[in-house]
């Protein structure tokens, strides 16, 4: 159940860092585009592993079951996250005159093909990365690239933290044509999105949108994940890690540790980057294939501990607005913090278990009914 584990700390460290002032009693943790860095580590691994276990390597079928499955996973809480957003938008310009996430549409006169665009990103997930490049241009309302921190169209995408989620999507339409491939193939990969994301540092890049909505470095996470996992096969290390050896064991825990006392440690910088938030992924990446055997242990916690994560990281913003509006965070900070992590995690509960539960059984059903039909 570690896997499960170390996402869901990691989806609470987003929540604490969305929350105002970025902390929670004193406790700051980590900076949101770390730990998206690491969600992206972890799916790199796991992505890798069913698709070289789960799906035919050789089936017609598999890109299209692969590609539809992970959809069906990661969009129905999306939908109803979505729905609920607007909602609480709704319910902001009741009670307090404020249309919360639809704020934007009222401020700003967007062009049709504007308004097309963020329709098509707020409903389909896609491309939400891509419009945190661009702004909105306040005479004619139309969308023009600009690829700097004040870029400002990403106001009117409603659960603004999913410019995540379409990275990953993006990574799930090419992985099925690299996951498969040599180990030297990934290397490659990596190497080389690290070298670009070096490259657009040295050159100024280093603010958002470019630090973690550009798909092309973002991918250096994936590889890193995707490698290990190549690593773990290749080299059998399933038998080593269960040879007994306890010190393996450590690892995660160290792993873990690290993130409660990330805020502790000092920090340098190395080529532009941080060697503290890189020795993270580090010993995240090295941690993947002993968190991974010992999760196959208690799958269903595991699996449970995983899914809650997702939820969780959709929704915190969503609940953190609707607190806002009934208590002011000024005056009851720390009772309005504890009341949105208390809500979030149980809206989180309630997707999980009548959403995302019933829904996996459907996915469970569609690959083994392929396999059923390759038999």
């Amino acid at each position: 159940m570690v896997m499960g584990i170390i996402r869901l700390i990691l989806a609470l460290e987003v929540l604490i860092y969305h929350l105002p002032n970025n902390s929670y009693f004193d406790y700051i943790g980590m900076n949101g585009s770390i730990i998206v860095n690491g969600f992206f580590i972890i799916s790199g691994f796991f992505i890798a592993l069913v698709i070289n276990e789960k799906y035919f390597k050789k089936e017609g079928k598999s890109y299209f079951l692969f590609i539809t499955n992970r959809f069906l996973k990661l969009y129905p809480a999306y939908f109803i996250t979505l729905i609920f957003a607007i909602i609480v938008s709704i319910i902001g310009f009741l009670i307090i005159n404020n249309w919360i996430f639809l704020q934007s549409y009222f401020d700003q006169n967007l062009n049709i093909y504007s308004l097309l665009i963020f329709c098509f990103a707020n409903i389909s997930m896609i491309g939400i990365n891509t419009i945190s490049f661009f702004s909105v241009n306040p005479i004619t309302g139309q969308l023009f690239f600009t690829g700097t921190p004040e870029s400002n169209a990403i106001n009117f995408i409603f659960i603004t933290q999913a410019w995540a989620v379409s990275i990953e999507l993006i990574f799930y339409f090419i992985a099925p044509f690299i996951l498969r491939k040599k180990i030297s193939i990934l290397v490659g990969l990596l190497v080389s999105s690290f070298f670009l994301r070096v490259l657009l540092y040295y050159f100024g890049f280093s603010d958002n949108p470019w630090r973690d909505r550009f798909f092309p470095t973002e991918l250096v996470f994936f590889m890193l994940g995707a490698v290990v996992y190549k690593i773990y096969k290749v080299y059998n290390l399933k038998n080593f890690i269960n040879s007994g050896n306890v010190l393996l064991y450590i690892v995660p825990l160290i792993n873990i540790a690290f993130i409660f006392f990330y805020q502790y440690f000092p920090d340098k910088t190395f080529l532009y980057f941080s060697i503290k938030e890189w020795i993270f992924y580090g010993l995240l990446t090295i941690s993947l294939p002993i968190m991974f055997l010992l999760s196959n242990n208690m799958k269903k916690i595991d699996r449970f501990t995983a899914e809650l994560s997702y939820p969780i990281f959709l929704s915190q913003v969503v609940i953190l607005n609707l607190v806002a509006i009934f208590i002011n965070f000024n005056v009851h900070d720390n009772i309005a913090k504890t009341l949105t992590i208390i809500l979030t995690v149980l809206f989180s509960l309630i997707i999980t278990k009548c959403l995302m539960d019933p829904i996996e059984k459907i996915r469970q059903k569609r690959i083994e009914k392929t396999r059923l039909d390759k038999k």
